[in-house]
This record gives structure tokens, sequence and C-alpha cells, in this order.
């Protein structure tokens, strides 16, 4: 169960609730300092005065709920960490599975903070994202490796980077996905979550389980 709080109490929450929206709605470029004051119902230097600079801003919407999506994912990652060849679908579902808990709630800020994640990496966003990631990635990449000790590093990295902005654009919108559902029982976000970590599995291992 997510447990973000959704309740802005003080000017830099509402800051920082309101440039997470906007940035999920409309990406990073078209989201200025004044338009994020003006939603926040602050001052025009209300940005500056508690962050200093877009740029500190936005780094710190990334970082306010990316430590407790570590968390979650790291716990998952943990137990495969001593396994000389864990399973790969198990290290793709630590990956996955954490993300879909927090987009899980479509009016849940879990589901904001995935869209503003996947406008970012869609946009100029993407090198920051990938900072805020690393934490998570040394831990991830080795135990990767050794679940597909056939495919070279490169070509490994290459994979994960070539899935990572398709797996945020579903889970920022898996309404949109669930609707591949329709003429068969009624939808399950599980299942749809079930077929991203099979599609990210297929998609690293090149197709050969």
């Amino acid at each position: 169960m997510v447990t973000l709080d959704a309740v802005a109490d003080t000017t830099r929450d509402r800051l920082l609730d309101a440039a997470e929206r906007l940035i999920a709605a409309r990406g990073l470029a078209a989201t200025s300092v004044r338009s994020v004051c003006a939603d926040a119902g602050a001052n025009v230097a209300a940005v500056h005065y508690h962050f200093g600079s877009k740029e500190a801003l936005v780094d710190a919407v990334l970082e306010r709920r990316m430590g407790e999506l570590t968390t979650r994912r790291l716990a998952l990652l943990e137990p495969l960490e001593s396994q000389a060849r864990p399973p790969t679908r198990a290290v793709v579902d630590a990956l996955v599975r954490p993300l879909a808990e927090f987009a899980r709630d479509r009016d849940g800020p879990g589901r904001i903070y995935v869209r503003f994640l996947a406008a970012m990496y869609a946009t100029d966003g993407r090198d920051r994202v990938a900072v805020a990631f690393e934490p998570q990635y040394v831990r991830l990449a080795p135990v990767l490796a050794r679940s597909l000790p056939d495919v070279a590093s490169a070509v490994l990295a290459f994979r994960l980077d070539l899935v990572s902005a398709p797996l945020l654009a579903t889970l920022a919108e898996p309404d949109h996905a669930l609707r591949h559902w329709q003429d068969g029982p009624p939808p399950r976000y599980d299942d749809l979550v079930d077929s991203l970590v099979d599609a990210v599995t297929g998609a690293l291992t090149g197709g050969r389980l």
C-alpha cells in the first residue's frame, strides 16, 4: 500500500506539488517558475526563496518521493543479490512493480509522480531522472548482469534505456493500456503489471529466455 502524503501544509509543499503536477501535464520546458507559483497560490518570488532556482525545485520534486521508491525497489532486489544467477524476470519485477504500486491509485500522489517522471524522461529532464535513479541502478545493474551473463553490458544498458520511456509512459496512463483487455474479463491492474514485467523481460533478454 502506497503511504505517500497527499496533503500540502506549507508553501514549500505547495510549490513541490504544483511543479510536479504542471510538469506531469505540460513537460519541463513548458512549465515556468511563474506558473508554478501561481498554481501554488504563492508569491512570484517563492520558488527562488525556498529553492533558489527552477532547477533546484525540479531536483527537489524528483527527490521527494524517490526515497520511498528506492526503499521499495531495493527490498525486492535484496534477496536476489546473493544469487549467482538470479532469474531475470524476478530482477525485472523488482524494477517494475514498485513503480506500478506508485501508479495504482489514479487519484493519488504516486500516479502524479509517475506522470512527472514520464514527462521528464520523455523530454529534456531525462538526465535529471537518470541522476536520481543512480543509487538504485548501482544495486540493480550487477544483479541484472548476473542474470544475463551472455549479454554484453553495453547491450544490456541500451536495452534498459530502450524500455524505460515506454514503461514510464504506460504506468503514467495505465487506463489507456488496460483497454487492451476490454474484450475479455474485466481488466485488472495486476494483469497489466504482469504483462509489463513480461514485456520488459523479453526486451532485456532479446526474446531468449
